[in-house]
């Protein structure tokens, strides 16, 4: 099926059925049948869904087989023209070519990762078009490659924008004379450089304060502008919102949410570019103080009243996300999601919030309709055991799903431990050390790292 699939669907169908070849294979076949895919046999039908098979698949390939896509990457990403004349490429190729290598980099060699440092360290340059597939790969690079020298060369040679700013962020983290000039350019307000900011626990309050001015000035011009013309600014990953989220976690006394609320609540943004922010409080909001908690469930109240697509998904990770910041209405929200049949997001409630009472329902869950169907009740169920919730009952289930789970449903349980703060029984351990093979390579490492403790 899934070879029928890649010669002959769209690109966004054969995305989707390979998400779901995941989470509902018990094993690595997917991944073995991706072993067999050929770049070098890619025709004009299938040129794009091979690449798309590698970047949903990259992170579980075996090392052998991601250094051959990666090194396919770099040799196809120097003679451009030869492939579009081969399969007649009517995509963008550059922008594909970095998902891809970004996608398997972390299952490569590190050898095969080394290739990619110095051929990227060696381009003649990045354009806007596709700078920011560009930093996406860069951020896997380790620490190693951001030494004076290379950075030098980087900074030298002029690539788009956001590159440059994310170069001399790094740069700052290396060289005194570099950070104090980069804090320089946040206090004067300067928002390219705020837009790189991916860690506040380097800036004082008072550049805090900043960000968060620069942010609410923001936010009224960019609402002011959608009223004024009625046409959306900012599509895709807002930076500036990104930097402002960050520096909130951080110090969220310091930083005006009210602004936040407003951007939320307007139209100046696209609708899907609200999930990125609303995941972020999913993540986080148990962590913020008590009064922000209820401004920000006052603002999403407001939110999903206001909605009118219920079937789309930011309704219901507003709905998540208001579980997660007001307890006295937790339990409400969630007999109202099952109503719904949003057993995903009830089972990422429970996992942040687990309790006795929910052991009989993630078991139920994770039973109930085809395998895929609540694939992070395995997680919730993983967040009971550590918790010592559910006796036997849990410890069974957890180690079932350990053994003979889907790939989806063994990423959970390891994302699970991965988060946790409880202590991982022994038993539990000696299962995990048997994971860390069957998940992909990003999380394999964290594991791994959890497990050496």
């Amino acid at each position: 099926m899934l070879e029928m699939f890649r010669r002959c669907s769209s690109k966004d169908d054969y995305r989707k059925v390979l998400r779901s070849a995941i989470q509902r294979a018990p094993d690595f076949r997917i991944v073995e049948y991706a072993e067999t895919v050929s770049l070098n046999e890619s025709t004009h039908s299938t040129a794009l869904n091979d690449l798309t098979l590698f970047q949903c698949i990259g992170d579980y390939l075996s090392a052998d087989k991601a250094d051959e896509v990666c090194r396919w990457c770099l040799t196809t990403l120097a003679s451009v023209r030869e492939y579009v004349r081969k399969v007649s490429a009517t995509f963008n190729i550059p922008i594909e070519l970095f998902k891809t290598l970004k996608a398997c980099y972390m299952a490569a060699s590190r050898d095969a990762q080394e290739e990619i440092e110095q051929w990227f360290l060696e381009l003649p340059g990045v354009g806007e078009s596709y700078a920011s597939e560009a930093q996406n790969l860069t951020i896997l690079f380790p620490e190693s490659f951001w030494g004076d020298d290379n950075l030098a060369i980087l900074l030298q040679r002029g690539d788009a924008g956001s590159l440059q700013q994310w170069y001399e962020y790094k740069q700052s983290s290396h060289d005194e004379e570099s950070e104090a000039q980069w804090h320089v350019k946040v206090k004067s307000g300067q928002v390219d450089v705020i837009k790189s900011v991916d860690d506040a626990q380097k800036l004082s309050e008072d550049e805090i304060r900043r960000v968060s001015d620069c942010f609410s000035a923001y936010c009224a011009e960019t609402i002011a502008s959608y009223e004024q013309s009625g046409v959306i600014a900012v599509h895709g990953v807002d930076h500036m919102l990104s930097a402002f989220l960050f520096c909130g976690y951080a110090h969220p006394e310091l930083v005006d949410w009210d602004s936040f609320a407003k951007l939320m609540l307007s139209n100046a943004e696209a609708l899907q570019d609200k999930r990125w922010p609303l995941k972020f409080l999913i993540h986080f909001s148990n962590e913020l103080p008590n009064g922000i908690r209820e401004e920000l469930f006052s603002m999403l109240s407001c939110f999903v009243k206001s909605f009118e697509d219920k079937a789309n998904i930011v309704y219901w990770l507003a709905y998540e996300a208001m579980a997660l910041l007001c307890e006295d209405e937790r339990q409400n929200i969630i007999d109202y999601l099952i109503s719904n049949k949003r057993y995903k997001a009830v089972a990422r409630i429970v996992q942040r919030f687990p309790a006795e009472r929910y052991v009989q329902l993630m078991v139920t869950m994770l039973k109930m309709g085809p395998a895929g169907m609540c694939d992070t009740a395995a997680g919730a169920l993983t967040k009971l055991e550590l918790c010592n919730f559910g006796g036997v009952i849990v410890t069974e289930t957890v180690e079932d799903i350990m053994a003979n789970g889907t790939l989806a449903q063994k990423e959970w349980v390891a994302e699970a431990v991965i988060e946790s703060t409880e202590e991982i029984p022994a038993r539990m351990r000696e299962r995990l050390i048997a994971l860390e093979d069957l998940v992909g390579s990003s999380m394999r490492k964290a594991l791994k790292e959890k497990l050496d403790v």
